[in-house]
């Protein structure tokens, strides 16, 4: 369940041009973490990469590392949340102690928050710069090679 959606952003496409469509916001939201607790997908004083995956997704699986890598190479400067989408937060936290991430996850069962993004498939990820403004989407497995230009792009805003 999402709780404190406020405002929305318009996405980016991948060309850096704005798209016609308004995207989930990526600020103040929260969803329930999958290890208990509440998981903030908050985009705000530091660029945000919210990953959506599935334990029953093989890229996913093969993405989540290097997405682990990352954030441990980043540090403080960017935030890294996972959300496992549409299925039950159990299999989400075996996920996560499979791939050894160290960042928050959250659960969205219902797909809530992944919905309003119009991704078709997992893994899907997204990079926001510190004011919340999309500013790079993956539709696809994302090797840890192609995220850095993006994150840094968005560190760089």
């Amino acid at each position: 369940m999402l709780r404190s959606c406020v405002g929305a952003v318009t996405s980016a496409c991948d060309d850096g041009t704005a798209a016609s469509r308004t995207t989930a916001p990526a600020a103040q939201v929260r969803i329930a973490g999958v290890t208990g607790g509440e998981v903030s997908v908050v985009a705000a004083q530091r660029p945000l990469v919210l990953s959506f995956v599935a334990a029953w997704c093989a890229p996913c699986r093969r993405e989540l590392p290097g997405i682990e890598a990352l954030h441990r190479s980043l540090g403080t400067s960017v935030d890294f949340v996972a959300v496992g989408v549409n299925e039950d937060p159990a299999a989400t936290a075996a996920l996560v102690a499979d791939t050894g991430l160290t960042f928050p996850v959250g659960s969205d069962p219902d797909g809530e928050l992944f919905a309003p993004y119009g991704f078709t498939g997992l893994p899907a990820t997204v990079v926001f710069d510190s004011a919340g403004k999309e500013t790079k989407r993956f539709a696809k497995m994302a090797t840890a090679d192609e995220l850095r230009p993006a994150i840094e792009a968005a560190l760089d805003r």
